[in-house]
């Protein structure tokens, strides 16, 4: 059977382009810019820099992650819709997983 299929492939007639593709005619994608979003994105981060052991990611749907470093090790203790909730969540992680000495973000 497999021999019946290639000597029919072999047989069937050339399929040719009658206009060759034009690849420049494609738009070009671009991404504007404004700068009141770029001012937007560095005022959401000034409020996550604010707190010890939180990152602001505007590529994210929850903008705010608390992660701790220990040991070369950084742990992530998730994603959150405002800084102070990262805030807290950092807290904990420094509860569970750090000692007396390393700072917090409340008391």
């Amino acid at each position: 059977m497999n021999s019946l299929l290639v000597r029919r492939a072999f047989q069937a007639p050339l399929v040719r382009l009658t206009r060759t593709l034009q690849t420049s005619a494609l738009p070009a994608i671009t991404k504007s810019c404004r700068v009141e979003d770029a001012h937007v994105a560095e005022t959401e981060n000034e409020a996550a820099n604010e707190f010890l052991g939180v990152r602001f990611n505007a590529t994210k749907i929850k903008k705010y992650s608390a992660e701790l470093e220990v040991g070369g090790h950084t742990i992530v203790g998730g994603d959150f819709w405002t800084p102070k909730d990262a805030a807290e969540a950092y807290d904990r992680l420094v509860a569970l997983h750090g000692d007396d000495t390393m700072p917090r973000n409340f008391a």
